[in-house]
């Protein structure tokens, strides 16, 4: 995800973006970050989980697409990792650290007054892990903190009556929790 500071002109281009959000650092989230060794962003800072670094950049292999990309943000000082939970990007948007996918994932918290919009990142996978709190993935490095941090995260936006956009359900389409016997999603 890409986030603007200031409006965007008619002129507008790729050198305007100066910050991109990473959820996480699984290659399929980042692997285009850096392709040919150049960062696709040249101004914008690339903000992660700084916990991710180690076991997805430094312990990938060195052919990883993901490593590759970081590693040609890095040597340009374009990174900014971020560490704790709640963290501020901009006006509006939030950082809340969501980890057990991976130990540095986050989810970002989009407020305008009373209104929220969560986009999930790899922290919900499927749409029978609403009602199927137990299903995990391969992929989720610690499936049971992943489990309790999605059940923390479905109770506060069902509260909320969040809008909720999740990278890899089918459509991707914005969706809500509707709050009753059992939960379901309900698509705008």
């Amino acid at each position: 995800m890409s986030l603007r500071r200031s409006a965007p002109s008619s002129a507008s281009s790729i050198a305007d973006v100066d910050t991109v959000f990473l959820t996480h650092l699984h290659t399929d989230h980042v692997g285009w970050i850096g392709p040919e060794g150049k960062p696709y962003f040249d101004n914008a800072t690339v903000a992660y989980g700084a916990a991710d670094w180690e076991p997805l950049v430094v312990g990938a292999p060195d052919g990883d697409p993901g490593r590759r990309g970081m590693e040609a943000a890095a040597s340009a000082g374009r990174l900014g990792p971020i560490d704790g939970d709640m963290v501020v990007i901009a006006p509006g948007v939030t950082a809340r650290h969501t980890p057990g996918h991976t130990p540095g994932h986050y989810v970002l918290v989009i407020a305008s007054g009373a209104e929220r919009a969560y986009l999930l990142g790899d922290a919900v996978q499927c749409p029978l892990q609403l009602t199927e709190a137990d299903i995990a993935f391969l992929t989720d490095l610690d499936a049971a903190l992943a489990a309790r941090t999605r059940e923390t995260l479905f109770r506060e936006m069902e509260d909320q009556g969040a809008a909720v956009g999740m990278d890899h359900f089918p459509g991707l389409e914005f969706q809500r929790i509707m709050p009753g016997v059992g939960r379901r999603w309900v698509t705008f």
